[in-house]
Formats: C-alpha cells, structure tokens, sequence
C-alpha cells in the first residue's frame, strides 16, 4: 500500500527551519520526492521558499497546488490557516 505522507519525517524535516532554512529546503524537496501527494509539505516547501527570499518560486508552488486541490475545500481551509 502507497503511502501519502510521514508525520514523523514530516515534523522532523519542520525542525530546520527555524535553525537552517536552507537545509530545511533540500529535506522539503527530498520529503517531497518520496511523498508527492502530501500538499501540506508542499504549502510548506512555499513556506521555506518564502523564507529565503524567493517570493515567486513560493507563489508557483501555492498555484501548482491549488490547481491540484481546489475541489478539496478541506484543504483550502488548511491552506489558509498555514499561510495567514
């Protein structure tokens, strides 16, 4: 059975970034490789990328992922609440 996310992995890779964004980036991007459908590491990696000053990346993430989830109004709710 595929799984769609890791919690555990998911918090760890949370951890950096506040300590070492730039490292939280490659651990998001790596998560995400193995979890492609967790959206909610998505909205974080355009988090991360906001941190680090890449605004339009982070914009470009957030639209890949709204199109992939506008049915969904669960995760609009979440989506929200993370970026607000």
């Amino acid at each position: 059975m595929k799984s769609y996310f890791n919690n555990e992995e998911y918090i760890y890779v949370k951890s950096f970034l506040r300590t070492n964004p730039s490292e939280a980036l490659i651990r998001t991007e790596e998560y995400i490789k193995k979890y492609p459908n967790d959206y909610i590491a998505g909205v974080f990696y355009s988090k991360v990328l906001k941190v680090l000053g890449s605004f339009s990346e982070a914009l470009y993430v957030l639209g890949n992922i709204e199109e992939r989830y506008t049915s969904n109004k669960s995760y609009l709710m979440i989506l929200l609440s993370i970026i607000l």
